[in-house]
């Protein structure tokens, strides 16, 4: 086989990998926000209605923290609001809705595929395991369930992905520029995961 049909044909694997870790996270993407695990993302929505109706996109209100205790109240955040804010520009762009959001993390999870296969394909120097890798990424349940929660995580894997791959080509061709955008997502990364 020629590198040109090795190439293509590697190309397409990867977009059949990708493809089939986006038929994977979005199933029931428009479900309800319930049970124990997405907790989290009902409070980065209540916030960001919040943050709609007053107006003030500073202050992080959840006022239904508490609220089977008799005394609700409003939960002090001390992180910045980032995914509250990506609700935000979800809904500016397709309307108040569950799925917007989410959609957000999901592009986040699919983009984190692509890089796994950069990332092992700068280790292995062989297609063969960067597909293999990339593909574990894609079917993995935790990425998947993560990457379709309105939660942090999902940027937070992205930015650390580029942060890593940007150290590996450092690593083998050591010019100032990756060093320095490999911190400046070790930068993005801590502020997203806070």
């Amino acid at each position: 086989m020629d590198k040109t049909t090795l190439k293509v044909s590697t190309i397409i694997i990867l977009l059949f990998i990708i493809v089939l870790g986006f038929a994977l996270r979005i199933y029931n993407m428009d479900f309800p926000s319930i049970g124990c695990h997405n907790m989290k993302e009902n409070e980065y929505l209540g916030i960001a209605q919040e943050m709609q109706k007053t107006g003030d996109f500073i202050t992080q209100r959840v006022y239904f923290y508490n609220a089977l205790s008799g005394i609700p109240g409003v939960k002090p955040y001390f992180q910045p609001p980032l995914v509250s804010y990506q609700v935000l520009l979800a809904w500016k762009l397709f309307k108040e809705n569950i799925w917007g959001p989410r959609l957000c993390n999901i592009l986040f999870g699919l983009l984190s595929i692509g890089l796994m296969y950069l990332i092992a394909k700068g280790l292995f120097h062989t297609t063969a395991p960067a597909l293999f890798s990339a593909f574990l990424l894609a079917i993995m349940p935790l990425a998947v369930f993560f990457s379709r929660n309105i939660q942090p995580e999902s940027p937070a894997f992205f930015y650390a992905f580029w942060e890593y791959m940007l150290c590996q080509i450092y690593f083998f061709s050591p010019k100032k520029v990756y060093s320095s955008l490999g911190r400046d997502f070790l930068v993005s990364r801590g502020v997203v995961s806070i």
